[in-house]
């Protein structure tokens, strides 16, 4: 069977799944949520730093940014893993 044809018979992915305006929709919908669990991941690092630089006088508050905002990146994983599945763990 030719390119051509297979396109034409419905054999491509979009084509098997709902047509290209669902598949990009899915797409969308992923690069939301792996942007949204890029950005708290992000966050994390920032906030470990600032936690990590804070004088004795700011340690507690930067902690509890540095918490909340580990609850925050976890939520998003969670979410993203829920709805897409997760990557398999490879041993170190």
């Amino acid at each position: 069977m030719e390119r051509l044809e297979y396109f034409r018979s419905g054999g491509s992915l979009p084509a098997r799944r709902g047509g290209a305006k669902a598949y990009a929709a899915r797409a969308a919908r992923l690069t939301a949520l792996w942007t949204t669990w890029r950005f708290a991941a992000v966050e994390v690092e920032i906030a470990f730093r600032q936690w990590c630089e804070a004088s004795e006088a700011v340690s507690a508050t930067a902690y509890a940014v540095y918490v909340d905002s580990l609850r925050r990146e976890s939520a998003a994983a969670e979410h993203l893993a829920e709805r897409y599945g997760s990557a398999p763990s490879h041993p170190a």
